[in-house]
């Protein structure tokens, strides 16, 4: 699904490309007011074209406000309507289409907070079930409520069917219940989102997943989540301002949403950098930003070995890419959150030394090597190499074969990381003592 956005409230233009034929995470953090909740809506509106009549002013709008949804090859496009003061689409979309889609918005949007009366008319239909025992009991969802809540006192949960939707209740002693909708807000809140899950929705989307779960919940859902998405082949898209949260996912499910005078773009971004952006570290004197961890044990192994007396406190944060790297330089420039602009470089990988974000960037470094597993990976096809030899060196092919070389040496015991670091700096001394010199020891000696 392809969304095109204009002229709505903060947004003047906005294109996002969601892929839900590829089931996975997909996490938008950023500030207050970039305007990812504009953007929770307008996905909304593709399912419910009464979203903003229900939750926004008119005044959001202006003539030129649109929104395109661009699916399965065809294009449904909202236009602004000075009759109603809302954007409208004057044809029908698909209900497959449309019920593809599951929006979940907060308080008191939610679409969990508008099943309180199916619940309810449910009633009679569960106490009913309880008398009669007809009912099943949801191990799925049971193992997944006492995983969240290190507890097992759902094991009595068990679900009734009413007018073909899933209620659930907790069962006590003497036929005593409690229905979902007495549960805490978090707990209601994870069996809405599993109910949704088993619906098979393609994409479902939740702003702010975080605002009825602690922190420990949180952590567990997103592991439980991930292997859901696998299992029913669903996209799940949400916002967070959890930094617990977003320190579990993976590589590829966290993007950081900015809003450079109305045009909003998102990039692939690590937990570090977004942790720099929106939180700040405190009670560090110099900062190095780098691409990965494999850089950053290297910058560790030259600080500790070749620079003697270290003045200042410092930090080296890897981002995750070169252009990342020093986009949070530049931030950092203008905003200051990390410190001042001479306390902060970027140290990025030799690979990169031709590129214009460390040719125009002053305080972008690059070392001497093309990278710790590039090298590694030249000396190691030698013939005449001393690298110890994996047991079964077929597995060095296709992509990134550097990587796959540098995790074996480590995870068959044949090269220990002091040992590798030693190996790539042997043939580059003159050049890791300039290094050093102009780079290391001048940002972090006295």
């Amino acid at each position: 699904m392809i969304i095109k956005i204009k002229n709505i409230q903060h947004i003047d233009k906005f294109d996002i490309h969601i892929d839900i034929t590829s089931p996975g995470l997909h996490c938008i953090v950023g500030k207050n007011g970039v305007g990812k909740t504009t953007l929770i809506k307008c996905i909304r509106n593709f399912s419910n074209s009464e979203t903003f009549t229900k939750t926004s002013p008119n005044t959001i709008f202006t003539k030129n406000s649109e929104i395109n949804y661009s699916l399965n090859g065809e294009n449904y496009t909202f236009s602004f309507e000075e009759s109603s003061g809302a954007i409208e689409y004057k044809g029908a979309i698909p209900n497959i289409l449309r019920s593809n889609v599951d929006v979940e918005l907060p308080i008191p949007h939610g679409n969990r907070f508008n099943f309180f009366q199916t619940i309810s008319d449910a009633n009679s239909a569960i106490v009913k079930s309880i008398a009669f025992e007809d009912y099943k009991k949801p191990s799925e969802l049971i193992d997944l409520l006492n995983t969240i809540y290190s507890t097992n006192k759902f094991d009595q949960l068990i679900e009734v069917k009413h007018k073909k939707v899933s209620c659930y209740a907790l069962l006590l002693d003497n036929e005593r219940y409690i229905r979902e909708d007495y549960l805490s807000s978090g707990e209601f809140f994870v069996i809405s989102l599993y109910r949704k899950i088993k619906n098979k929705k393609k994409l479902i989307v939740i702003d702010e997943i975080d605002i009825s779960l602690d922190a420990s919940a949180q952590v567990v859902l997103v592991k439980k989540l991930r292997e859901y998405c696998d299992k029913y082949s669903v996209k799940i898209l949400f916002t967070t301002h959890s930094l617990a949260l977003m320190r579990t996912l993976l590589d590829g499910e966290l993007y950081y949403l900015t809003n450079d005078n109305g045009l909003l773009e998102t990039s692939l971004v690590s937990y570090n950098f977004v942790k720099s952006v929106l939180f700040g570290f405190e009670g560090w004197d110099k900062y190095i930003l780098t691409e990965d961890q494999v850089l950053q044990d290297y910058l560790e192994y030259l600080i500790s070995n070749y620079c003697d007396n270290i003045y200042y406190r410092y930090k080296i944060i890897y981002v995750g890419g070169g252009t990342n790297v020093v986009d949070l330089m530049k931030r950092n420039m203008a905003d200051r959150f990390l410190s001042t602009v001479d306390n902060v470089i970027s140290i990025l990988d030799g690979d990169q030394r031709n590129e214009k974000h460390v040719r125009n960037f002053k305080r972008s470094h690059c070392i001497p090597q093309e990278s710790v597993e590039k090298y590694l990976l030249e000396q190691y096809r030698k013939p005449n190499t001393t690298i110890p030899r994996l047991a079964d060196s077929s597995i060095l092919v296709g992509k990134a074969p550097e990587k796959i070389l540098y995790k074996e040496l480590l995870k068959q015991k044949l090269m220990s990381k002091n040992r590798i670091h030693e190996f790539i700096t042997n043939n580059y001394r003159d050049e890791i003592n300039t290094f050093v010199n102009n780079v290391l020891k001048k940002h972090l000696c006295k």
